[in-house]
C-alpha cells in the first residue's frame, strides 16, 4: 500500500521563491541591534538620560538578535525547500 506524501502540498511552481516582507523584517531586526550598539558609545552628554536609554535599548538589542536569528532560519529553510535535502 503506497501513500502519496505530496497530496496536501502546493506545487513548487505556484509558491513564491522570495519573501520580501520577511526580508524587510530582518532589516528591522538588524536595525534594532545597530541602535543598541550605537547607544553604548556615549553619544549623549546627559549621563542620566544615557543610562536610562541604555537600559531600555539594550533590551531592544537582545530582542533584535533573537528575532533576526529565528527569522533567518525560517528564510533559509524556506529557500532550501524542494532542493533535494531529504
Amino acid at each position: 500500500m503506497s501513500t502519496d506524501v505530496t497530496a496536501g502540498r502546493v506545487p513548487a511552481a505556484s509558491r513564491p521563491s522570495r519573501l520580501p516582507t520577511l526580508t524587510g523584517m530582518r532589516f528591522v531586526a538588524s536595525l534594532m541591534v545597530f541602535v543598541c550598539h550605537a547607544f553604548t558609545y556615549g553619544i549623549f552628554t546627559d549621563k542620566e538620560l544615557e543610562g536610562n536609554l541604555i537600559t531600555y535599548v539594550a533590551k531592544l538589542g537582545f530582542v533584535g538578535v533573537g528575532f533576526f536569528f529565528i527569522l533567518s532560519g525560517f528564510v533559509l529553510t524556506w529557500s532550501a525547500r524542494d532542493s533535494g535535502y531529504r
